[in-house]
């Protein structure tokens, strides 16, 4: 059978969930005749698309999607770009101010996938997702690089997705948030009309 490749993170700034990973987890095991293989990858930056990238190359999946929290975004928001720098402190407790993912490389590497249409067509669906052109300089950001990077040249498709906050973490509505069956649910169509 045919894989996907798809994570989620680890929680990491204090909190003891991420949606990312509780939402990958909640994904059935198959869609549309592909296998879906879930992996949680840790917040450092560097280590998470080691992982990744080393399960690539142990299943060689038709494609790889990676799943990410983005607190204060209202909707589920696929990426279209990775850019080649890092910044913040990573759960190890790494820090960068500004430096690049991989020296001499392209300033970003865009996704072969057509977001803007797939998004486009779900939206006016009344599905609650729009397209991101800001992945953020953190381990998203990187390890999205990374896997674009890795995927250059080869038959492999591949795309970032942000997630909102879950309501457990939003602080009594303070902060944007989505219920996990609403972004399940989200993911699930988004992957299927990039596979089918």
């Amino acid at each position: 059978m045919k894989k996907i490749l798809i994570s989620g993170f680890e929680p990491f700034g204090g909190n003891s969930i991420n949606p990312s990973w509780q939402a990958v987890k909640a994904l059935p095991d198959t869609i549309c005749g592909y296998q879906l293989v879930k992996t949680e990858i840790p917040v450092t930056f560097g280590s998470a698309a080691s992982k990744l990238l080393s399960l690539v190359e142990e299943i060689s999946p038709s494609f790889i999607f990676m799943v990410g929290q983005a607190g204060g975004r209202p909707s589920v928001t696929p990426e279209t770009t990775a850019f080649n720098e890092r910044k913040g402190t990573d759960n190890d407790g790494v820090t960068f101010e500004g430096q690049s993912v991989i020296k001499g490389c392209p300033n970003s590497y865009c996704t072969d996938i057509d977001v803007q249409k797939i998004v486009s067509a779900m939206s006016d669906e009344g599905y609650n997702i729009a397209v991101s052109d800001n992945a953020g300089r953190y381990v998203c950001n990187d390890t999205f690089y990374l896997a674009l990077h890795y995927c250059k040249g080869k038959n492999i498709a591949c795309d970032f997705i942000h997630v909102p906050f879950l309501p457990i973490e939003s602080e009594g509505g303070k902060y944007p948030s989505m219920e996990l069956d609403e972004i399940t649910k989200t993911l699930y169509e988004y992957i299927k009309r990039i596979i089918r």
